[in-house]
């Protein structure tokens, strides 16, 4: 299977994952083999809450009533174990309408497969703390805690912490310092995943520590998390000059969209981190507002679009050097900027930038064995690639244009200075049909796909790759993170299309869900007037017949459908049928026509399908649109109709009908005359014309042998019209004239 083909059923794996739910919070063998009836207590009081904490058990439904709870400090769930299909479930009845307040919150401790749903927390303390526990799902909340003393709103601790994850919650907005989310002990909980969630609006703070998320400790740091921080929306937080904090390794930082933010992504402490697919913008006139800045080994940063960011990308210097392998340190300097080891920066695009890549700005020591690669950067200022310090730095396959492209001499094939040709499209800037960036890329870099989720080919300069596939990844929206996000889908219709709602061919369409953790879900569809819902084939819908068809489809997200869409599919495959009148009756073929006569055409075009939208008729040099009228005088000989007819859909019929027009005697007797009359034709010649005309005539209409006379006397009408003396009693025009026409009337009636 050659390259192309394998990433086409990679994509369409990806837009039709069935596994539900995601493997990454499924239970362990035993605990997925228990059933437990589910049991449901509804309680409206601090109190009847605490009992119903008390004495839950795998498949505990706990509904809190609308209305406001406060407690002297957290609520402690301790040793409560549900299963992976019957978790202890602690919700609200309507979303948001359950308030935390005062201390109250919950405090998770040595637990396993618990869930927190659609409550409201405003209160002064930490409100989810999860210690030394595992599969515990926090969701569809609303964090805007008052100011404390520094909380943490929610929080990870203690040994035995794995698979957590903080999903379609809304933190914000935040006025004082500390973390909405942070990973507290000197043990890494692991494997968590913190994912469409809307962080935003949290107020400048003037000392450190307002970071968004805090992935770890400096005490921590030399222990991998596996943490995933994805699909998230980040807005206008300006607390921190760190936004996400990762101190910890072999985390993933992918898909989230970050807007106006005053502050950077750092990977603080830690190796072997990973920062894709990422969306950065600023839109309004602040300062601070960042990119990435990275420290440590065996970084990866790529698939990330970057716009009016001006701290954009820093592979930064160190105050630190743990040495290749990062074994050389002690406690003492966990704390320190440690020297970056074998970073790799590619596919990112950078538009509006004023200094693009840096290379070891800060500190003593720079970075070691790293690579950048088929970046693009457009920007003003500069240096667009900027190497202050740095040891084996090795550049192939980028493009920089608009600003100084490098502070140090670079060849073509490390740093090519051309325009990209971007064009705006949906909000971003993208590689446009004629771009040099096209198939560009150098090297051998592991990405798959392109920022859209759109495969890769032979890669683009960039985090775009030009394709026309489904865009399965965009930046965020309010509406698609928080308690009441919903997914969007997208859908591609593949056929010969004119534009008009119509297809003249077989169409396939590939449905598809935007910004959907693989695995989470699955696609369901139905077909015109079916009721039942089916699960996506791995092939795409495939349409062949004629008509309009109409195709349903939903996301079924965790169990939960979305709202159903509708994608209608009409095609017409068959050219358009017509008729041609001539003269009120069906044109026939090879039909004769006196060139007396005038010809009355009407074009009539039908198709039942996507209707006529345009016919034509050409005749004689002039085109009529459904109707002509045709004098034939002049036009002797075979003459052509031309017909064009096209539907919606785009079927064109074309045709040609020949008619043949003869001439007459009536026309010469008529030509004679006005010759006659003008003086063309004068003297004994008048009388020899009118003679021969006379004869001719009277000949004509017998039988075939008087038709041999009728031809003898039009063959002494031109003997006449061309013999001295007569030539001076007749216009070169009208001899000219008379003998074409006679000659073509003798062969008319001969034939």
């Amino acid at each position: 299977m050659n390259r192309k083909k394998f990433l086409a059923v990679i994509q369409l794996l990806c837009m039709a994952t069935v596994a539900l739910p995601n493997a990454g919070y499924a239970a362990d063998g035993a605990a997925a083999s228990s059933v437990t009836a589910s049991t449901v207590v509804n309680v409206s009081t601090t109190a009847e809450l605490v009992s119903a904490i008390n004495a839950a058990s795998a498949g505990t439904t706990i509904v809190l009533a609308d209305g406001t709870y406060t407690h002297t400090g957290s609520f402690p769930i301790t040793d409560k174990h549900g299963t992976a299909s019957n978790p202890i479930t602690i919700r609200a009845a309507n979303q948001g309408q359950v308030v935390m307040t005062g201390r109250a919150g919950f405090n998770i401790s040595n637990s396993s497969y618990i869930v927190i749903q659609g409550m409201k927390f405003t209160g002064t303390a930490t409100a989810v703390n999860m210690n030394s526990s595992h599969h515990i799902r926090v969701t569809r909340n609303t964090f805007a805690l008052g100011a404390g003393n520094n909380i943490k709103w929610v929080q990870f601790s203690g040994n035995n912490s794995h698979h957590n994850r903080i999903d379609h919650n809304e933190f914000g907005p935040r006025v004082d310092l500390g973390q909405m989310i942070a990973f507290q002990s000197s043990v890494m909980s692991q494997y968590d995943v913190i994912e469409y969630n809307y962080f935003h609006d949290a107020a400048h703070q003037t000392v450190n520590g307002g970071e968004t998320i805090r992935v770890g400790l400096s005490g921590s740091s030399m222990t991998n998390g596996y943490t995933t921080i994805q699909y998230n929306l980040f807005e206008n937080l300006d607390s921190d000059p760190e936004i996400i904090s990762v101190k910890s390794g072999q985390n993933t930082v992918r898909f989230n969209t970050f807007i106006n933010n005053r502050g950077q992504v750092t990977a603080r402490h830690g190796h072997g981190n990973s920062y894709y697919g990422n969306y950065f913008f600023r839109t309004v006139d602040k300062p601070g507002v960042g990119g990435l800045r990275i420290y440590g080994n065996d970084h990866k940063i790529y698939n990330n679009y970057f716009e009016n960011i001006d701290s954009t990308i820093h592979i930064d210097g160190a105050n630190y050097d743990a040495g290749p392998d990062g074994s050389n340190y002690d406690s003492s300097v966990l704390t320190r900027h440690w020297r970056v080891y074998r970073a790799q920066v590619f596919h990112n695009t950078i538009v509006n930038s004023s200094s693009g890549i840096v290379v070891g700005k800060s500190y003593t020591y720079g970075p070691v064995d790293s690579v950048v690669a088929n970046n693009l950067v457009i920007g003003s200022g500069g240096p667009l690639y900027n190497e202050v310090k740095g040891d084996n730095i090795r550049y192939e396959g980028n493009i920089g244009f608009g600003g100084t492209l490098s502070n140090l001499p670079r060849s073509s094939s490390e740093i090519k200075e051309a325009d990209p040709l971007l064009q705006p499209v949906n909000g971003l800037y993208r590689l446009s049909a004629d771009s040099p960036a096209i198939d560009a890329a150098a090297g051998d870099y592991p990405v798959i796909d392109d920022m859209d989720g759109q495969l890769r080919g032979r890669a683009d300069v960039g985090a775009d790759e030009l394709e026309t596939g489904l865009v399965l990844r965009k930046p965020l929206t309010p509406a698609e993170v928080g308690p009441n996000a919903r997914m969007a889908m997208t859908s591609r219709a593949v056929g010969t299309h004119t534009g008009n709602g119509w297809y003249s061919s077989d169409v396939s369409v590939q449905l598809g869900v935007v910004n959907a953790e693989e695995g989470a879900g699955q696609i369901e569809f139905r077909l015109g007037s079916q009721t039942s819902w089916q699960p996506l084939p791995a092939e795409a819908i495939r349409f062949t017949e004629e008509g309009e068809h109409v195709l349903r489809y939903r996301y079924a997200g965790e169990g939960v459908p979305e709202q159903e869409q509708k994608l209608g599919i009409r095609i017409d495959k068959t050219a358009p049928a017509y008729r041609l009148l001539a003269n009120g009756q069906p044109m026939a073929e090879e039909a004769v026509y006196p060139d007396t006569s005038t010809l009355a055409l009407k074009l009539q075009g039908e198709d039942s399908l996507s209707g006529v939208a345009r016919q034509s008729l050409t005749v004689s040099g002039a085109t009529y649109e459904r109707e002509a009228s045709v004098p034939l005088a002049g036009k002797l000989g075979e003459q052509a109709v031309h017909v064009l007819i096209e539907d919606a859909a785009g079927n064109v019929t074309e045709a040609v009908h020949w008619y043949k027009v003869i001439p007459t005697l009536e026309t010469l007797l008529s030509v004679a005359d006005s010759y006659i009359a003008s003086g063309e034709v004068s003297g004994p010649l008048v009388m020899q014309t009118l003679n021969r005309l006379k004869q001719a005539s009277h000949h004509l209409d017998k039988d075939a042998e008087a038709k041999q006379q009728a031809i003898h006397f039009l063959g002494k009408l031109i003997q006449a019209a061309q013999q001295p003396p007569q030539e001076a009693m007749i216009s070169s025009p009208a001899r000219q004239y008379i003998t074409a026409y006679s000659r073509a009337l003798i062969e008319q009636l001969t034939s």
